[in-house]
């Protein structure tokens, strides 16, 4: 389920089945899919601590 993006053109998602507690990231340019945080927590401190779009790559 996607569920954000970073105003480029990426998306954040979670996997609902089979269920997952990790967060991705689909790369709009490669269609690639790279977990990003195990979870939502880690992805909620990250995003939070670390300003623009791109602090996963």
């Amino acid at each position: 389920m996607f569920f954000g993006d970073n105003a480029g053109g990426d998306q954040y998602a979670v996997v609902h089945l089979p269920q997952r507690d990790d967060v991705f990231v689909r790369d709009h340019e490669t269609d690639s899919r790279l977990v990003i945080t195990g979870g939502p927590r880690p992805y909620l401190d990250r995003i939070l601590r670390e300003p623009g779009g791109d602090w996963w790559r």
